[in-house]
This record gives C-alpha cells, sequence and structure tokens, in this order.
C-alpha cells in the first residue's frame, strides 16, 4: 500500500530562483521568489493586471479586469465581478481551487477597490494573496 510521506513541491527542495515578486522595485530590477507558493501568489497577481489579449502566444490569459474600470462600485457589480473572477482563475489555473474572493471599497481612494483571494494548492494547503487595483 502506498503512502503519502510529505506533500512537497519538488522545486522547493531544490535552492534555486524560480520567478520574481512583484512589485519590480528590487536592487538588480527585481526580487526573485525560491518557492512555489511564492510564485503562485506572483502569477496570481500578474494575471489579475493583465489584460485578455495582453499576453503574446497565450491571449487567453489575463483576468479581464478594465471591463469593470467605470463601472460602479456597488453591491450587485461586486457579486458580478467575484463569479467572473473565480471562474477566470479556475480556467487558467487549474491546480488551485478557489476558497473564497473578498472585494472592498478603499479607505483610502474612492476610485479602487481591494482583491483579497482566498485558495487552495490542490494537496498542499490554503493560501491567500491581496491586490489592490485602481
Amino acid at each position: 500500500m502506498a503512502i503519502i510521506i510529505n506533500n512537497k513541491f519538488v522545486l522547493d527542495s531544490i535552492p534555486k530562483q524560480i520567478g520574481f515578486k512583484f512589485p519590480l522595485n528590487g536592487n538588480a530590477v527585481f526580487n526573485a521568489t525560491t518557492d512555489v507558493r511564492d510564485q503562485l501568489n506572483a502569477n496570481i497577481i500578474n494575471f489579475l493586471r493583465t489584460e485578455k489579449s495582453e499576453r503574446v502566444f497565450n491571449t487567453r490569459f489575463g483576468a479581464g479586469l478594465r471591463q469593470y474600470v467605470f463601472e460602479a462600485i456597488t453591491d450587485q457589480n461586486f457579486e458580478s465581478l467575484k463569479n467572473y473572477l473565480k471562474s477566470s482563475i479556475n480556467r487558467n489555473f487549474p491546480n488551485l481551487q478557489v476558497l473564497k474572493i473578498d472585494l472592498f471599497k478603499s479607505n483610502t481612494q474612492d476610485n479602487s477597490i481591494m482583491i483579497e483571494l482566498f485558495y487552495n494548492i490542490m494537496n498542499f494547503g490554503n493560501n491567500s494573496v491581496k491586490v489592490i487595483l485602481q
């Protein structure tokens, strides 16, 4: 009988840089990510900030949030945006299970919202990422 001893990303056991973090403000242009969880967070931030058809050779990548830019910030629009984000993320990140999406109106600026995404990496546990979009 097979027994799972420890769920671990293979890349996490090898000390090397696998991507870059946001924001791009490191000493050498950007700070590198060294584990898969941090890289998945960076990938989700990149996905949310990318428009559909913006990425060459992968035109389906991107959340396409610009269509919501000039919409009024209402509860109905929040629900619509939550459903749209959940389906987009599930389609583009099959190894993630979206647990909850919270949308908040920014306290500091009238025309911005904060997206807080809670997700489960299949077989590896829960994680979350926060993004402020203006």
